[in-house]
């Protein structure tokens, strides 16, 4: 549940340097700029009669030059435009290089652990009674969240046991299995992660628990993995909750129906009290 910041920021300078790299080799870049030359100034347009018309400014010998290339499809005119974005490329990704190297210098982790390395060993807590997840929902608490997804379920949809609103009769069945053994679970609820850019992206994941140690677990029910656009959205959700710290049979479990919509209880209660139920408790 922490965002390794660190992390992303060392495979974002990692592409960064890479693209640099290819950029310095590439022999268009370098043709350009040497055809061009260290005098070339600018670039400008000249519109006669809806017509445009491309010229070059330079410098030569002090004298201020201006050389008529053509239209938008001129070679000149295109190596000049690619030598542009070129720089302004560089130029953008060697600012953003050093700011991320400034972040990753002052951004410090705030996990548990990393907390406990950066007190002195006086305060450093051993008996496991100092509350390491301030800011955590108590399970008290959790119990009260009730944070559902914005697009409600219909009154005539499938409903558990216990009234709680589901959207396949396969998560009924899960979610029944889920409170037999007594779990805190949060239905339809949204939560916030970061996409691929940093920005925030609601999710909303079928099942959540809150474990003993105030993590969660996430559990998807995957029941259409025959459909091809189903699937791919699937594929799209598991990529962002791995880059939001989210790992398969760790903190996010998938179960899901067979062919034909079966569904098999068995094994999802093994897979329940086998894994799922030693993480919530804090025994694994």
């Amino acid at each position: 549940m922490y965002c390794d910041i660190n992390s992303i920021i060392k495979k974002e300078l990692e592409d960064i340097d890479h693209i640099l790299g290819e950029m310095k080799a590439d022999k268009l870049n370098s043709s350009a700029m040497s055809e061009n030359g260290p005098n070339m100034i600018s670039l400008y347009a000249h519109n006669t009669s809806g017509k445009i018309t491309y010229y070059k400014r330079f410098e030569n010998e002090g004298e201020r030059c201006s050389v008529k290339l053509g239209n938008s499809d001129n070679e000149g005119v295109i190596r000049i435009k690619q030598e542009k974005f070129n720089k302004e490329m560089i130029r953008t990704l060697n600012i953003d290089r050093k700011l991320l190297l400034k972040s990753a210098e002052r951004y410090l982790p705030y996990d548990p652990e990393s907390i406990d390395k950066r007190l002195k060993p006086v305060y450093r807590d051993d008996t496991g009674l100092v509350n390491k997840l301030p800011g955590i929902a108590s399970m008290d608490e959790w119990k009260k969240i009730d944070k559902r997804n914005r697009y409600r379920l219909p009154d005539d949809c499938n409903t558990t046991t216990d009234g709680v609103k589901t959207r396949s009769k396969s998560e009924v069945i899960v979610y029944g299995i889920l409170k037999g053994y007594g779990l805190i679970v949060k239905v339809d609820m949204e939560i916030t992660l970061k996409n691929d850019f940093g920005q925030n992206v609601v999710v909303v994941p079928d099942f959540i628990i809150l474990c003993n140690d105030g993590s969660l677990i996430i559990i998807e029910h995957l029941g259409m993995l025959d459909k091809a656009d189903y699937l791919e959205s699937v594929i799209r959700k598991i990529h962002l909750y791995q880059i939001n710290g989210y790992r398969i049979n760790d903190n996010l479990f998938l179960t899901a129906d067979y062919a034909q919509g079966k569904i098999d209880a068995q094994v999802i209660d093994e897979l329940v009290r086998k894994m799922i139920l030693p993480r919530v408790k804090g025994t694994v």
